[in-house]
């Protein structure tokens, strides 16, 4: 598996647990797991912005 691959893999898997942890405490009406969901959303996108500059060194 190629590094690109996993990066998209690990992006998934963070928006999936960032989506879930944010119902749940939507549900539960507490903050912590809505304010690491969206953690977990900054964290995908950082990895996103990482994942980008890779491919376009990869086409240099």
């Amino acid at each position: 598996m190629s590094r690109i691959m996993q990066l998209n893999l690990i992006i998934i898997l963070l928006i999936l647990t960032a989506v879930s942890m944010i119902y749940l405490g939507y549900k539960a009406d507490i903050y912590p797991p809505k304010l690491t969901g969206v953690g977990f959303l900054f964290v995908a996108w950082a990895i996103q912005v990482i994942k980008n500059k890779l491919e376009s060194g990869l086409n240099k």
